[in-house]
């Protein structure tokens, strides 16, 4: 996880992937403390000085959990996870001419590990990533005059996605 800018205040960068690891929330979780991170977050010394006493009063392995099931989202093993560019890519059927696949996203809670932080909140930020890059992957192909044949089906569609996009 690396800091957007050209500074970081973690050291080196930690990649997504291996962000779930004791090391990666340790490293986070005292950079929080300190008054140079704090300052990127928030201007004033009162707000900073709140955050510091809540994470003094924090317990730390509660945080960690859910750090974990959340960085673990992240995880990858090579073969149980689709990335969403490979998905948009299928869907404008790059790389194959002759017929399109169809593709099913299951965002639902069953089947999801116990060890990864699953909840409505994270079903938004996944569809609006996935909307986001469709969108863009459209409007490339549009500026070029290919044809577009897709046809996305969102399931529950009001309670995921956007009346207007942003």
């Amino acid at each position: 996880m690396k800091a957007k800018g050209s500074y970081s205040l973690l050291g080196s960068p930690i990649p997504p992937y291996q962000a779930n690891t004791r090391e990666a929330f340790n490293r986070i979780w005292d950079a929080l403390k300190t008054d140079n991170v704090l300052r990127k977050i928030y201007t004033s010394q009162d707000l900073r000085e709140r955050v510091r006493a809540s994470l003094e009063g924090a317990d730390e392995e509660d945080f960690f959990k859910i750090w974990v099931g959340i960085a673990n989202l992240f995880r990858f093993d090579g073969n149980s996870k689709a990335k969403i560019k490979d998905l948009v890519a299928k869907i404008h059927g790059v790389g194959n001419t002759s017929s399109q696949d169809i593709i099913i996203i299951d965002l639902s809670e069953k089947n999801v590990p116990s060890d990864i932080y699953w909840n409505d909140m994270m079903k938004l930020v996944v569809i609006a990533e996935f909307l986001e890059r469709i969108t863009e992957k459209a409007q490339e192909a549009y500026r070029k005059d290919e044809l577009l044949n897709s046809l996305v089906i969102i399931d529950e569609a009001h309670r995921l996605a956007p009346k207007e996009p942003s």
